[in-house]
Protein backbone atom coordinates (compact mmCIF):
# COMPACT_ATOMS: atom_id res chain seq x y z
CA UNK A 1 0.00 0.00 0.00
CA UNK A 2 2.71 2.48 1.00
CA UNK A 3 4.78 1.77 -2.13
CA UNK A 4 1.76 2.30 -4.39
CA UNK A 5 1.20 5.69 -2.74
CA UNK A 6 4.85 6.66 -3.20
CA UNK A 7 5.53 6.62 0.55
CA UNK A 8 8.78 4.73 0.20
CA UNK A 9 10.22 5.66 3.60
CA UNK A 10 7.23 4.04 5.30
CA UNK A 11 7.31 1.10 2.89
CA UNK A 12 11.01 0.56 3.64
CA UNK A 13 10.40 0.70 7.38
CA UNK A 14 7.73 -2.02 7.23
CA UNK A 15 9.84 -4.02 4.78
CA UNK A 16 12.84 -3.95 7.14
CA UNK A 17 10.62 -5.11 10.04
CA UNK A 18 9.29 -8.13 8.13
CA UNK A 19 10.56 -11.37 9.71
CA UNK A 20 10.26 -13.20 6.38
CA UNK A 21 10.49 -11.66 2.91
CA UNK A 22 9.50 -13.52 -0.22
CA UNK A 23 10.11 -12.75 -3.86
CA UNK A 24 6.89 -10.76 -4.10
CA UNK A 25 7.81 -8.42 -1.23
CA UNK A 26 11.26 -7.78 -2.75
CA UNK A 27 9.73 -7.10 -6.17
CA UNK A 28 7.15 -4.71 -4.68
CA UNK A 29 9.95 -2.69 -3.10
CA UNK A 30 11.97 -2.59 -6.33
CA UNK A 31 8.91 -1.52 -8.30
CA UNK A 32 7.90 1.01 -5.64
CA UNK A 33 11.22 2.82 -5.85
CA UNK A 34 10.94 2.69 -9.63
CA UNK A 35 7.49 4.32 -9.56
CA UNK A 36 8.87 7.00 -7.24
CA UNK A 37 11.66 7.75 -9.76
CA UNK A 38 14.24 6.52 -7.23
CA UNK A 39 16.11 4.42 -9.77
CA UNK A 40 19.37 3.99 -7.86
CA UNK A 41 17.44 2.87 -4.78
CA UNK A 42 15.54 0.39 -6.95
CA UNK A 43 18.81 -1.19 -8.10
CA UNK A 44 20.16 -1.17 -4.54
CA UNK A 45 17.15 -3.21 -3.35
CA UNK A 46 17.81 -5.64 -6.19
CA UNK A 47 21.41 -6.03 -4.98
CA UNK A 48 20.14 -6.69 -1.46
CA UNK A 49 17.75 -9.25 -2.90
CA UNK A 50 20.67 -10.99 -4.59
CA UNK A 51 22.71 -10.96 -1.38
CA UNK A 52 19.77 -12.50 0.47
CA UNK A 53 19.81 -15.43 -1.97
CA UNK A 54 16.33 -14.68 -3.30
CA UNK A 55 15.71 -15.72 -6.93
CA UNK A 56 13.88 -13.01 -8.94
CA UNK A 57 11.23 -13.66 -11.56
CA UNK A 58 10.37 -11.97 -14.84
CA UNK A 59 8.40 -9.22 -13.06
CA UNK A 60 11.44 -8.36 -10.96
CA UNK A 61 13.62 -8.28 -14.06
CA UNK A 62 11.29 -5.90 -15.90
CA UNK A 63 11.47 -3.40 -13.02
CA UNK A 64 15.26 -3.70 -12.81
CA UNK A 65 15.69 -3.24 -16.57
CA UNK A 66 13.41 -0.20 -16.49
CA UNK A 67 15.54 1.34 -13.73
CA UNK A 68 18.65 0.66 -15.84
CA UNK A 69 16.97 2.34 -18.82
CA UNK A 70 16.24 5.51 -16.87
CA UNK A 71 19.79 5.65 -15.52
CA UNK A 72 21.46 4.72 -18.80
CA UNK A 73 23.14 1.93 -16.83
CA UNK A 74 24.12 -0.24 -19.80
CA UNK A 75 26.63 -2.40 -17.94
CA UNK A 76 24.09 -3.41 -15.29
CA UNK A 77 21.44 -3.93 -17.98
CA UNK A 78 23.77 -6.25 -19.89
CA UNK A 79 24.44 -8.18 -16.68
CA UNK A 80 20.69 -8.53 -16.10
CA UNK A 81 20.18 -9.92 -19.62
CA UNK A 82 22.94 -12.48 -19.03
CA UNK A 83 21.38 -13.35 -15.66
CA UNK A 84 17.99 -13.92 -17.32
CA UNK A 85 19.50 -16.25 -19.93
CA UNK A 86 21.72 -18.11 -17.44
CA UNK A 87 18.97 -18.72 -14.87
CA UNK A 88 16.33 -19.52 -17.48
CA UNK A 89 13.99 -16.83 -16.16
CA UNK A 90 10.87 -16.58 -18.29
CA UNK A 91 11.78 -14.27 -21.15
CA UNK A 92 8.34 -13.22 -22.34
CA UNK A 93 7.12 -10.26 -24.36
CA UNK A 94 7.22 -7.89 -21.38
CA UNK A 95 10.86 -8.73 -20.62
CA UNK A 96 11.75 -8.34 -24.30
CA UNK A 97 10.05 -4.94 -24.40
CA UNK A 98 12.00 -3.83 -21.32
CA UNK A 99 15.26 -4.96 -22.93
CA UNK A 100 14.48 -3.05 -26.14
CA UNK A 101 13.66 0.09 -24.17
CA UNK A 102 16.82 -0.25 -22.07
CA UNK A 103 19.10 -0.68 -25.08
CA UNK A 104 17.56 2.27 -26.94
CA UNK A 105 17.82 4.57 -23.94
CA UNK A 106 21.47 3.56 -23.63
CA UNK A 107 22.00 4.37 -27.33
CA UNK A 108 22.55 0.73 -28.39
CA UNK A 109 20.25 0.59 -31.42
CA UNK A 110 21.74 -2.55 -32.96
CA UNK A 111 21.33 -4.53 -29.74
CA UNK A 112 17.74 -3.31 -29.38
CA UNK A 113 16.99 -4.42 -32.94
CA UNK A 114 18.64 -7.79 -32.29
CA UNK A 115 16.35 -8.39 -29.30
CA UNK A 116 13.36 -7.36 -31.44
CA UNK A 117 14.21 -9.79 -34.25
CA UNK A 118 14.85 -12.64 -31.79
CA UNK A 119 11.50 -12.26 -30.03
CA UNK A 120 9.09 -15.07 -30.82
CA UNK A 121 6.09 -12.95 -29.89
CA UNK A 122 5.57 -9.20 -30.17
CA UNK A 123 2.75 -6.96 -29.05
CA UNK A 124 1.76 -3.35 -29.68
CA UNK A 125 4.22 -2.15 -27.05
CA UNK A 126 7.09 -4.00 -28.74
CA UNK A 127 6.47 -2.22 -32.03
CA UNK A 128 5.94 1.11 -30.31
CA UNK A 129 9.21 0.72 -28.40
CA UNK A 130 10.97 0.20 -31.73
CA UNK A 131 9.35 3.23 -33.40
CA UNK A 132 10.01 5.56 -30.46
CA UNK A 133 13.49 4.19 -29.79
CA UNK A 134 14.66 4.57 -33.38
CA UNK A 135 13.15 8.06 -33.62
CA UNK A 136 14.82 9.20 -30.40
CA UNK A 137 18.18 7.91 -31.64
CA UNK A 138 18.04 9.86 -34.89
CA UNK A 139 17.08 6.94 -37.14
CA UNK A 140 13.91 8.51 -38.47
CA UNK A 141 13.64 6.62 -41.74
CA UNK A 142 14.02 3.26 -39.98
CA UNK A 143 11.38 4.29 -37.44
CA UNK A 144 8.93 5.11 -40.23
CA UNK A 145 9.62 1.75 -41.91
CA UNK A 146 8.88 -0.07 -38.65
CA UNK A 147 5.67 1.96 -38.28
CA UNK A 148 4.40 0.76 -41.65
CA UNK A 149 5.57 -2.82 -40.98
CA UNK A 150 3.55 -2.67 -37.78
CA UNK A 151 0.41 -1.84 -39.74
CA UNK A 152 1.15 -4.54 -42.30
CA UNK A 153 1.08 -6.97 -39.36
CA UNK A 154 -2.36 -5.57 -38.39
CA UNK A 155 -0.99 -4.20 -35.11
CA UNK A 156 -2.99 -1.17 -33.98
CA UNK A 157 -0.76 1.84 -33.18
CA UNK A 158 -1.63 4.04 -30.22
CA UNK A 159 -1.05 7.71 -29.43
CA UNK A 160 2.52 7.02 -28.26
CA UNK A 161 3.32 5.20 -31.50
CA UNK A 162 2.02 8.16 -33.47
CA UNK A 163 4.04 10.61 -31.40
CA UNK A 164 7.15 8.53 -32.11
CA UNK A 165 6.60 8.35 -35.86
CA UNK A 166 5.77 12.08 -36.10
CA UNK A 167 8.98 12.81 -34.22
CA UNK A 168 10.81 10.59 -36.71
CA UNK A 169 9.32 12.56 -39.61
CA UNK A 170 10.32 15.79 -37.88
CA UNK A 171 13.97 14.85 -37.50
CA UNK A 172 14.09 13.41 -41.04
CA UNK A 173 12.42 16.43 -42.64
CA UNK A 174 9.64 14.29 -44.13
CA UNK A 175 6.91 16.94 -44.26
CA UNK A 176 4.36 15.30 -46.58
CA UNK A 177 4.79 11.95 -44.87
CA UNK A 178 4.07 13.58 -41.51
CA UNK A 179 0.95 15.31 -42.83
CA UNK A 180 -0.34 12.03 -44.21
CA UNK A 181 0.36 10.13 -40.98
CA UNK A 182 -1.17 12.90 -38.85
CA UNK A 183 -4.41 12.82 -40.85
CA UNK A 184 -4.62 9.02 -40.52
CA UNK A 185 -4.69 9.22 -36.74
CA UNK A 186 -8.39 10.10 -36.79
CA UNK A 187 -9.41 8.55 -40.11
CA UNK A 188 -7.81 5.11 -39.80
CA UNK A 189 -7.43 4.60 -36.05
CA UNK A 190 -9.86 7.08 -34.45
CA UNK A 191 -7.14 8.55 -32.24
CA UNK A 192 -7.66 12.18 -31.28
CA UNK A 193 -4.35 14.10 -31.47
CA UNK A 194 -3.13 15.46 -28.15
CA UNK A 195 -1.25 18.70 -27.50
CA UNK A 196 1.98 16.72 -27.89
CA UNK A 197 0.99 15.63 -31.43
CA UNK A 198 -0.02 19.16 -32.42
CA UNK A 199 3.19 20.54 -30.92
CA UNK A 200 5.21 18.06 -32.98
CA UNK A 201 3.43 19.14 -36.19
CA UNK A 202 3.96 22.83 -35.39
CA UNK A 203 7.64 22.19 -34.74
CA UNK A 204 7.99 20.11 -37.92
CA UNK A 205 6.36 22.71 -40.17
CA UNK A 206 8.18 25.56 -38.47
CA UNK A 207 11.59 23.94 -38.86
CA UNK A 208 10.86 23.57 -42.58
CA UNK A 209 10.19 27.31 -42.86
CA UNK A 210 6.42 26.85 -43.16
CA UNK A 211 5.73 29.21 -40.26
CA UNK A 212 2.35 30.45 -41.52
CA UNK A 213 1.16 26.88 -42.03
CA UNK A 214 2.37 26.00 -38.54
CA UNK A 215 0.27 28.87 -37.20
CA UNK A 216 -2.75 27.56 -39.12
CA UNK A 217 -2.36 24.24 -37.31
CA UNK A 218 -2.55 26.09 -33.99
CA UNK A 219 -5.58 28.16 -35.07
CA UNK A 220 -7.48 25.04 -36.16
CA UNK A 221 -6.68 22.98 -33.06
CA UNK A 222 -9.75 21.78 -31.13
CA UNK A 223 -7.62 22.11 -27.96
CA UNK A 224 -6.31 25.22 -26.27
CA UNK A 225 -2.60 25.43 -27.18
CA UNK A 226 -0.20 25.40 -24.24
CA UNK A 227 3.13 27.15 -23.88
CA UNK A 228 4.98 24.20 -25.45
CA UNK A 229 2.97 24.52 -28.67
CA UNK A 230 3.46 28.30 -28.76
CA UNK A 231 7.12 27.75 -27.89
CA UNK A 232 7.54 25.58 -30.99
CA UNK A 233 6.11 28.39 -33.11
CA UNK A 234 8.29 30.96 -31.36
CA UNK A 235 11.44 28.93 -31.99
CA UNK A 236 10.57 28.47 -35.66
CA UNK A 237 9.70 32.15 -36.10
CA UNK A 238 13.03 33.25 -34.67
CA UNK A 239 14.88 30.66 -36.77
CA UNK A 240 13.33 32.02 -39.97
CA UNK A 241 13.32 35.72 -38.92
CA UNK A 242 9.53 36.05 -38.89
CA UNK A 243 9.41 38.80 -36.28
CA UNK A 244 5.64 39.41 -36.35
CA UNK A 245 4.89 35.74 -35.74
CA UNK A 246 7.58 35.55 -33.07
CA UNK A 247 5.98 38.52 -31.29
CA UNK A 248 2.56 36.86 -31.42
CA UNK A 249 3.89 33.56 -30.04
CA UNK A 250 5.88 35.27 -27.29
CA UNK A 251 2.84 37.26 -26.15
CA UNK A 252 0.74 34.08 -26.06
CA UNK A 253 3.33 32.39 -23.86
CA UNK A 254 3.39 35.39 -21.52
CA UNK A 255 -0.42 35.18 -21.24
CA UNK A 256 -0.05 31.56 -20.11
CA UNK A 257 3.12 32.07 -18.05
CA UNK A 258 3.26 35.71 -16.90
CA UNK A 259 6.33 34.99 -14.73
CA UNK A 260 8.39 33.51 -17.59
CA UNK A 261 11.24 36.02 -17.66
CA UNK A 262 13.06 34.25 -20.50
CA UNK A 263 10.20 35.01 -22.90
CA UNK A 264 10.24 38.68 -21.88
CA UNK A 265 13.92 38.72 -22.84
CA UNK A 266 13.08 37.17 -26.22
CA UNK A 267 10.41 39.80 -26.78
CA UNK A 268 12.92 42.54 -25.94
CA UNK A 269 15.27 41.11 -28.54
CA UNK A 270 12.48 41.11 -31.14
CA UNK A 271 11.62 44.75 -30.45
CA UNK A 272 15.28 45.78 -30.51
CA UNK A 273 15.72 44.13 -33.93
CA UNK A 274 12.72 46.13 -35.22
CA UNK A 275 13.91 49.31 -33.46
CA UNK A 276 10.63 49.48 -31.53
CA UNK A 277 12.24 51.17 -28.56
CA UNK A 278 9.06 52.23 -26.75
CA UNK A 279 7.72 48.67 -26.85
CA UNK A 280 11.09 47.43 -25.62
CA UNK A 281 11.02 49.83 -22.66
CA UNK A 282 7.49 48.73 -21.77
CA UNK A 283 8.51 45.07 -21.75
CA UNK A 284 11.54 45.86 -19.62
CA UNK A 285 9.30 47.62 -17.11
CA UNK A 286 7.16 44.48 -16.93
CA UNK A 287 10.30 42.41 -16.45
CA UNK A 288 11.22 44.51 -13.43
CA UNK A 289 7.74 43.88 -11.98
CA UNK A 290 8.18 40.15 -12.54
CA UNK A 291 11.64 40.23 -10.98
CA UNK A 292 10.38 41.89 -7.78
CA UNK A 293 8.02 38.95 -7.22
CA UNK A 294 10.84 36.41 -7.42
CA UNK A 295 13.31 35.27 -4.82
CA UNK A 296 16.44 37.14 -5.92
CA UNK A 297 19.26 35.12 -7.39
CA UNK A 298 22.80 35.41 -6.12
CA UNK A 299 25.95 35.83 -8.23
CA UNK A 300 29.55 35.49 -7.13
CA UNK A 301 32.56 37.01 -8.89
CA UNK A 302 36.23 36.76 -7.99
CA UNK A 303 38.38 39.88 -8.57
CA UNK A 304 42.06 39.75 -7.62
CA UNK A 305 41.44 36.99 -5.12
CA UNK A 306 38.48 38.75 -3.45
CA UNK A 307 35.00 37.22 -3.85
CA UNK A 308 32.11 39.67 -4.26
CA UNK A 309 28.47 38.64 -3.86
CA UNK A 310 25.58 40.35 -5.66
CA UNK A 311 21.84 39.77 -5.67
CA UNK A 312 19.30 41.08 -8.18
CA UNK A 313 19.08 44.92 -8.13
CA UNK A 314 21.81 45.03 -5.50
CA UNK A 315 23.23 48.54 -4.84
CA UNK A 316 25.20 47.82 -1.70
CA UNK A 317 28.60 47.93 -3.42
CA UNK A 318 30.52 51.20 -3.15
CA UNK A 319 30.98 51.26 -6.94
CA UNK A 320 27.39 50.25 -7.75
CA UNK A 321 26.73 53.30 -9.99
CA UNK A 322 29.79 52.53 -12.09
CA UNK A 323 28.88 48.83 -12.22
CA UNK A 324 25.33 49.50 -13.43
CA UNK A 325 26.54 52.02 -15.99
CA UNK A 326 28.92 49.43 -17.44
CA UNK A 327 26.20 46.79 -17.37
CA UNK A 328 23.88 49.08 -19.34
CA UNK A 329 26.61 49.65 -21.93
CA UNK A 330 27.12 45.90 -22.31
CA UNK A 331 23.37 45.32 -22.63
CA UNK A 332 23.10 47.88 -25.44
CA UNK A 333 26.14 46.50 -27.25
CA UNK A 334 24.81 42.95 -27.06
CA UNK A 335 21.38 44.03 -28.32
CA UNK A 336 22.81 45.80 -31.37
CA UNK A 337 24.95 42.73 -32.02
CA UNK A 338 21.70 40.68 -32.09
CA UNK A 339 22.86 38.69 -29.08
CA UNK A 340 20.04 37.50 -26.81
CA UNK A 341 20.73 38.72 -23.27
CA UNK A 342 19.58 36.57 -20.41
CA UNK A 343 16.64 37.38 -18.21
CA UNK A 344 18.90 38.29 -15.29
CA UNK A 345 20.79 40.85 -17.37
CA UNK A 346 17.62 42.86 -17.81
CA UNK A 347 16.52 42.33 -14.22
CA UNK A 348 19.72 43.85 -12.94
CA UNK A 349 19.25 47.18 -14.70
Amino acid sequence: MYSLCGLMDMARMYFDDMPVRDRISWTIMIDGYLRADCFNESLEIFREMQNAGMIPDEFTMVSVLTACAHLGALEIGEWVKTYIDKNKIKNDVVVGNALIDMYFKCGCCEKAQKVFHEMRQRDKFTWTAMVVGLANNGQGEDAIKVFFQMQDMSIQPDEITYLGVLSACNHSGMIEQAKNIFSKMRVDHRIEPSLAHYGCMVDLLGRAGMVKEAYEVIKNMPLNPNSIVWGALLGASRLHNDESMAELAAKKIIELEPDNGAVYALLCNIYAACERWEDLREVRRKMVDVATKKIPGCSLIDVNGVTYEFVCRDKSHLQSEEIYRKLEELAQESTFARYLPSELLFEAG
